[in-house]
């Protein structure tokens, strides 16, 4: 009896740990399949078409007026130069038009709230910073079914204390380094110390 209440334990954490990463299969890849829509390199800049927005000729580069303006000021030699800035929410990424303020920053306030809310890199999913998104979701999803999987096999051998003590040393190990990666990673975001896929700052709160 004390063996099928244990079996239907980890059976019911199975079932929670399937619906948890189902939400965060579906949002991480809702992530990646509309990253270039939501950002400004497709919502703002358009490769296809030089005249599609309203600028500001400011020197040799386009200023798009509802998201910059253009500066005068004075260089080394005393000449007056135009330049175009940006306003917080908008910066530059590299166009072959010469469209300046073309980009609309990532928030820090939602790369932190998918950071700390569903963890397993969904922060940086959204980023696009795939190299530290990826990998930290893989070890998530494979420890924990690792260690369910290691539970439900090893449960018929429960009064073998070695092997209990292993399991129990292993799992606490796992925990205490996953925990302190996303105390790390969570801390990061609420710095704002990390930047998106085109090395540009976040959008502070």
């Amino acid at each position: 009896m004390l063996i099928f209440q244990k079996f239907r334990f980890y059976e019911n954490r199975l079932i929670l740990g399937n619906l948890k990463y189902h939400l965060v299969f579906s949002l991480v890849l809702n992530l990646m399949l509309n990253i270039k829509s939501q950002d400004g390199s497709k919502s703002n800049y358009h490769p296809n078409s030089e005249n599609e927005f309203e600028y500001i000729s400011c020197g040799k580069s386009k200023c798009i007026v509802s998201q910059g303006y253009c500066q005068e000021s004075k260089n080394d030699i005393n000449q007056i130069v135009r330049s175009c800035v940006c306003f917080e929410e908008y910066s530059t990424i590299s166009n072959p038009f010469n469209y300046e303020c073309n980009y609309i920053k990532r928030s820090q306030l939602k790369a932190f709230l998918l950071e700390l809310i569903l963890s397993n890199g969904v922060g940086h999913f959204y980023l696009g910073n795939y190299y530290l998104a990826i990998p930290k979701l893989i070890i998530w999803v494979f420890s924990y079914y690792f260690f369910i999987f290691l539970r439900i096999t090893c449960k018929a051998a429960e009064e073998n204390k070695r092997i209990n003590f292993f399991i129990a040393s292993l799992s606490l190990f796992f925990c205490i380094g996953m925990l302190t990666w996303q105390i790390i990673d969570v801390v990061l975001f609420a710095l704002n110390k990390y930047k998106d896929s085109y090395g540009i700052d976040l959008l502070s709160w």
